[in-house]
């Protein structure tokens, strides 16, 4: 049976302290369900439902789900989130797309789809995944690091451009043993020496914890 909408409601005094109560119905895969629209580059509307499933995680999903515990895929985690806590790890993620970032030239590249690793986070591990081999007119290296905060070779060293083969997985340099502290905010980027590359499509994921100061 497909999850419904819940009813948006104000009722019973919760409008007095500005909550906005979206009600489930009270059986089996019926939780109050939150709909926002993303807009792709090419200003395509993708709808994303949001809810609780009956273990409290807070779960996503592109359409209508139809089962509340299985559908889609956990945003945060019951119980991950203490007020009393430290906090959680964070992710930062970049994906570099040779058609839209352009090759370098050789240089620095900055990927369009990105995100920002704050000041002071502790990077304790990371991975590169290039989907698409990385390709270029002659030999190159390459090395991933931050716009600020770190150095354009923090995450990865030099790294042979054959290495970003189709389904490639590198480890980046920070680990546990050996963590990197942002000094200031910066965005993930990659440098390309020698030749510019003319192919290839690669997702960097950062994970950090981040420090009070």
């Amino acid at each position: 049976m497909a999850i419904r909408y819940g009813e948006r409601h104000d009722g019973d005094g919760l409008h007095a302290r500005a909550i906005r109560h979206i009600q489930g119905i009270p059986k089996a895969n019926f939780p109050g369900i939150l709909v926002l629209d993303a807009v792709t580059d090419l200003a395509a509307k993708v709808p994303y439902y949001l809810w609780m499933d009956s273990t409290g995680a807070l779960r996503k999903h592109t359409s209508l789900p139809t089962d509340q515990d299985s559908d889609g895929s956990v945003v945060i985690s019951a119980g991950v989130v203490s007020v009393n806590g430290l906090g959680v790890m964070g992710t930062a993620r970049a994906k570099y797309v040779y058609a839209t970032d352009g090759g370098g030239a050789p240089g620095l590249i900055t990927p369009a789809l990105n995100a920002t690793i704050p000041d002071n986070a502790i990077i304790v591990g990371g991975v590169a995944n290039s989907t698409t081999a990385f390709a270029s007119g002659g030999t190159t290296n390459i090395t991933i690091g931050t716009s600020a905060g770190s150095s354009a070779s923090a995450l990865l060293g030099t790294t042979a451009k054959a290495s970003f083969s189709t389904d490639a997985i590198l480890a980046l340099v920070p680990t546990f043993a050996v963590p990197l502290k942002m000094t200031a905010a910066g965005s993930i980027t990659l440098t390309t020496a020698t030749t510019a590359l003319n192919a290839g499509v690669c997702e960097i994921t950062v994970f950090y914890i981040l420090a009070s100061a």
